[in-house]
C-alpha cells in the first residue's frame, strides 16, 4: 500500500507520455495526416502531404521527418516546413523534395514519413493540476518512384504469382513496385496483410492444407483497394 508521502508525490507529478501510431491515427479532435501512404513521383519533382488539426480549441507543434526502410532518420528527403505550430482547425500542406543520392531506376525505393504532434500547454491553466500530455506520431509508407517504370502501377497486381513452400505461401512480385496485399483468402481462410518488395518475394505462414488458389486485392496509391483477383497456387 502506498504511503501518504508517496501519494502526495504522485499527485504533484507531471506525466508526459509519447504514443507512436501509424496511418490515419489521432486521438479524438487531434491531428491527422490525410492518406495512408505517400508516393514521391520523380517526374513530378515533389510530393505533398496534408496535415489536419481537427480540434476546435487546441494547438499543436508539428514536427516531421523521413526515415529509411530500416527506421533510421534519413536526409534523402527535405521536408518543409519541418517544424510549425498548427492552430485549431488548420490544414497545412507539407512539401517533400528528394535531395539524396541517385536511386535505382528500375524499381521503387522505400522510406517512411513521420509526423509528430505535440499539444501546446497553457502553463498558467495547468499550474497545480495533474496533467497527462500525449504526443502522437503518424508513420506512413513513402515510396520513391522513378520515372519511366513499366508496366504502369495499376497493372502490377496482375503480375503476382503464388506457390506452396511446405506450410507457407510464397509470393513473387516481378513488378518494379512495392505491393501491399490485403484480404488474401486461401480455401476461405483469411491470411495476414503483407507487403512484397519490387522484383522480390516473401513467404507468408499459415497456408491451409489442400489450398489450390487464392483471392486477393492490393492497396493502391490512394489507400483504397484494387479489384479482387484470383490466382492458382503453383
Amino acid at each position: 500500500m502506498l504511503t501518504t508521502k508517496m501519494n502526495t508525490l504522485i499527485k504533484k507529478s507531471l506525466l508526459a507520455t509519447l504514443l507512436l501510431t501509424s496511418g490515419l491515427a489521432y486521438a479524438g479532435g487531434g491531428v491527422a495526416v490525410l492518406g495512408t501512404r505517400v508516393v514521391f513521383d520523380e517526374s513530378a519533382g515533389q510530393a505533398a502531404v496534408k496535415v489536419i488539426n481537427a480540434s476546435s480549441s487546441d494547438s499543436f507543434l508539428i514536427q516531421s521527418w523521413v526515415e529509411d526502410a530500416s527506421g533510421k532518420k534519413s536526409n534523402d528527403f527535405l521536408v518543409t516546413p519541418p517544424l510549425y505550430m498548427s492552430g485549431p482547425g488548420d490544414t497545412n500542406a507539407l512539401r517533400l523534395v528528394y535531395v539524396g543520392p541517385e536511386q535505382p531506376k528500375d524499381r521503387e525505393s522505400l522510406y517512411y514519413f513521420i509526423e509528430k504532434s505535440i499539444p501546446s500547454v497553457d502553463k498558467d491553466k495547468m499550474k497545480g493540476k495533474n496533467t497527462l500530455l500525449i504526443a502522437t506520431a503518424n508513420r506512413l509508407k513513402l515510396f520513391a518512384r522513378p520515372k519511366g517504370l513499366s508496366p504502369s502501377v495499376d497493372k502490377a497486381p496482375e503480375m503476382l504469382t503464388f506457390s506452396r513452400q511446405g506450410k507457407d505461401l510464397s509470393v513473387s512480385n516481378p513488378s518494379p513496385y512495392y505491393l501491399t496485399v490485403a484480404g488474401l483468402k486461401a480455401s476461405g481462410h483469411l491470411m495476414k496483410t503483407f507487403m512484397v518488395p519490387p522484383k522480390g518475394n516473401i513467404r507468408v505462414e499459415g497456408l491451409p492444407a489442400g489450398a489450390t488458389q487464392v483471392t486477393f486485392s492490393t492497396i493502391n496509391d490512394f489507400g483504397g483497394s484494387t479489384p479482387l483477383l484470383t490466382r492458382t497456387i503453383k
